[in-house]
């Protein structure tokens, strides 16, 4: 059965504050490479999507690694695998949202982008708080 003390114990409020402060400067860096290889070098989207995205994940990865999880384990290969595996589902969510978006839908990147950010960010956090950078003897829920 779903236990809901069990969640709450397991949520550290600061660490979410982190998570986010680091996702919103990941996903920021993310946008304003997006949008100048858009905009002003007139790169293709889906082009300049991926291109932002693995900078971003790049960024992204130290921050949450000895900041957010305050993670000093020497696992990098292991850690980066692992985040790199649920950063790559976001990823594929990530295209498939910015296409559906901008390309199907006609929303103009300054809200489609916005938005698939915003959704995969939930998908994010829950893998690498509970999977990638879970604590040694800490158990799942």
């Amino acid at each position: 059965m779903y236990n809901i003390y069990k969640v709450k114990e397991q949520l550290n409020f600061g660490q979410v504050i982190r998570y986010i402060l680091v996702g919103g400067i990941s996903a920021s860096i993310e946008f304003c490479i997006f949008s100048i290889l858009v905009l002003y070098l007139h790169v293709f989207y889906l082009v300049a999507n991926v291109f932002a995205f693995f900078v971003a994940f790049l960024i992204g990865f130290w921050l949450q690694k000895y900041w957010t999880f305050k993670n000093y384990e020497k696992k990098y290969v292991k850690q980066m695998t692992k985040s790199f595996t649920v950063v790559g589902i976001g990823f594929l969510l990530n295209n498939l949202l910015v296409y559906l978006f901008i390309g199907v839908l006609g929303l103009h990147i300054f809200i489609g982008k916005p938005l698939e950010l915003f959704l995969v960010f939930f998908w994010n956090y829950s893998g690498q708080r509970f999977w990638t950078f879970r604590y040694k003897n800490e158990q799942t829920i």
